[in-house]
C-alpha cells in the first residue's frame, strides 16, 4: 500500500507544480450568466433584483422591482427603479420619480440643470433622505457651489422649504440625517466665510424647525431627538481618556459624554431624550441606557443570553433584542430547516428574542422557536415600527410583534422570572 501511494505522489506531483493557482468553481456547470435575489424589505413591500454577467466579467446594473401587497395578499401595485431606504426611485425624459416604500405616496420632481460644480441629483443620491417608515421625505435643493436648501415632505406631500444653509466641501456638511421618528438634522455653518462657525439645524418630525445653534468646530454624525428638541453629536478629534459625544438644545450645548471606548448610538426611547449605546471591549459587547438631559446612565447590560444583537428597538416601556443566542444540539427541541450553522465557541446560534425591561434593565420575556432553525445570513433581520405596528422583517418572512404577548406571555414568549 505505501508503495502504491508513493507512486503516485511520483506521477502527480510535476502537474502540481503547473498547476494555476485555486479558483473556486461557479455552482454550476459553465459561466453564470445570470442571478436573482428576492426578498421582504418591509411589511408587504417584496423586492426582486436580478442582474447579469458579461463575457468580459462585468456585471449589470442591478434590476429591482417593487411589488406592494395589500394585508390580504393582493397585488396592489408593481414599479421598477432603484431602492434606497425607504423610498424607490426612477426616472423619464423630463422628471424624477420617488415612491414611498411603506406610505404609499408618489413624489414627482421636475429635471433641472445642476448648478455649475454642483453634482445632479442623477449623480448623487446624498440630496435624497428617509425615514425608514417613509413618512418623511428630504429633497436637498443645492443652491451655488456651497449652499443647500431642504425641501421637507410629510406623507408625499410638501410641508417645508428650509434654508438655503452655507455648508463646506467636507462630506459630513449638508447630508440631512432624519431618525427613525421623522426629525431632521443636518450641520452647517453660519456663512460662506472660510472661519465661518459649525452649526447644526434641527427639525421635528412635523417638518419645522426647533432650532440652529453653534457647536464644537470639529463634528460629524448628528442624531436628532424623536421630537427635534435636541441632538447627539459625535466629536471628530479624540481625548486622552476616549472620544466625545455632545448633547445639544436650543439653549446650546448641555451634557458632554466621555467614554474610554466607543460609544455607537442604537436607538431612542420613543417621545423622549433617553437612548440606547452599545459600546465594546474586544469581543464583549454591552449596552447602556442614558438619559441625556441628565446624563444618567439608567442601567448597562450584556447582550442578552450572551448573543450577539442582530437589532434592537426601544418601545414605551421595553428594549426588544433579536440575538443570535447558544443553541446546542442536544438541547431540548429538535432542528429544523437548513444545515446551515454559525460556529462559535463549539456551539450552533439560533434567532432568538429577549425583552428588557426599560425601567430595570432585567430581561422580562424571551421567545424562542420550538423547533428553531440554525441560523445563518438570510435570517437576520430588522425591527420596522409603521405607526403603533411593530414588525420583525428578514429577506424570508416578516411577522407583527405584539407587546400585549410579551407582557402575558402568549404565542411563545416565556416569562423570566
Amino acid at each position: 500500500m505505501k508503495y502504491t501511494t508513493l507512486f503516485l505522489l511520483m506521477i502527480m506531483a510535476p502537474s502540481w507544480s503547473l498547476q494555476e493557482p485555486f479558483k473556486p468553481s461557479p455552482p454550476m456547470p459553465g459561466s453564470i450568466i445570470g442571478e436573482s435575489h428576492c426578498g421582504w424589505v418591509a411589511p408587504y413591500v417584496l423586492t426582486t433584483r436580478a442582474w447579469n454577467f458579461a463575457q468580459d466579467g462585468s456585471v449589470s446594473t442591478p434590476f429591482t422591482t417593487m411589488t406592494w401587497f395589500s394585508e390580504d395578499g393582493r397585488i396592489l401595485q408593481k414599479q421598477d427603479g432603484f431602492l434606497s431606504l425607504g423610498y424607490l426611485s426612477t426616472s423619464n425624459e423630463k422628471n424624477y420619480i420617488y415612491y414611498g416604500l411603506n406610505h404609499r405616496w408618489k413624489i414627482v420632481i421636475p429635471k433641472s440643470k445642476s448648478n455649475i460644480g454642483v453634482p445632479s441629483r442623477s449623480e448623487s443620491m446624498e440630496f435624497l433622505n428617509s425615514s425608514p417608515d417613509s413618512h418623511v421625505f428630504v429633497d436637498q435643493v443645492p443652491v451655488g457651489k456651497r449652499q443647500t436648501s431642504l425641501h421637507i415632505y410629510i406623507d408625499g406631500k410638501l410641508s417645508t422649504k428650509a434654508g438655503p444653509f452655507p455648508i463646506t466641501e467636507d462630506v459630513t456638511d449638508g447630508t440631512a440625517v432624519i431618525a427613525n421618528e421623522g426629525s431632521i438634522a443636518m450641520l452647517t455653518r453660519s456663512s460662506l466665510a472660510e472661519k465661518a462657525e459649525t452649526q447644526v439645524v434641527v427639525f421635528g418630525p412635523d417638518g419645522k424647525q426647533r432650532f440652529r445653534v453653534q457647536t464644537e468646530p470639529e463634528v460629524y454624525d448628528p442624531e436628532p431627538a424623536p421630537d427635534g428638541n435636541g441632538v447627539l453629536i459625535r466629536d471628530y478629534i479624540p481625548v486622552e481618556d476616549g472620544e466625545r459625544l455632545y448633547w445639544y438644545t436650543a439653549k446650546g450645548k448641555k451634557l458632554t459624554l466621555v467614554n474610554k471606548y466607543e460609544l455607537e448610538f442604537l436607538a431612542w426611547a420613543p417621545k423622549s431624550h433617553t437612548a440606547l449605546f452599545s459600546t465594546s471591549v474586544g469581543d464583549e459587547f454591552r449596552y447602556r441606557l442614558i438619559n441625556l438631559d441628565s446624563g444618567a446612565t439608567r442601567w448597562e447590560i450584556p447582550a442578552p443570553n450572551q448573543g450577539r444583537v442582530c437589532d434592537v428597538i426601544l418601545t414605551v416601556d421595553l428594549a426588544l433584542f433579536a440575538v443570535t443566542g447558544k443553541f446546542d444540539m442536544g438541547s431540548k427541541g429538535s432542528w429544523y430547516g437548513d444545515n446551515y450553522a454559525m460556529k462559535r465557541d463549539g456551539h450552533d446560534y439560533i434567532i432568538e428574542f429577549h425583552a428588557v425591561d426599560l425601567l430595570t434593565g432585567k430581561v422580562i420575556a424571551s421567545w424562542r422557536a420550538l423547533c428553531p432553525q440554525r441560523f445563518c445570513l438570510h435570517h437576520q433581520g430588522t425591527f420596522q415600527k409603521l405607526g403603533e405596528r411593530l414588525y420583525y422583517v428578514t429577506d424570508e418572512a416578516f411577522s407583527e410583534v405584539n407587546i400585549g404577548d410579551i407582557r402575558a406571555g402568549r404565542n411563545g414568549w416565556s416569562i423570566v422570572r
